[in-house]
């Protein structure tokens, strides 16, 4: 019951400081226009719609410009 977990999915606008995905370990990587917090958590450092992608069989978040 830690509240873990995809927090904004893809396409949605997020806004600066917003948290994307609480997690254990690094399931998911900081694309461009997010960070990884000390817990791993990645949150935005942008506003924007938040994009998934794949590359080198490693899944990433981003946040691309609205």
């Amino acid at each position: 019951g830690k509240r873990r977990g995809v927090k904004r999915f893809g396409d949605q606008k997020v806004k600066i400081g917003e948290i994307l995905v609480r997690q254990l370990g690094s399931k998911f990587h900081s694309g461009p226009g997010t960070k990884t917090g000390r817990d791993f958590t990645i949150y935005a450092i942008r506003p924007g719609l938040v994009k998934f992608f794949k590359k080198h069989d490693k899944k990433y978040i981003s946040v691309t410009k609205a």
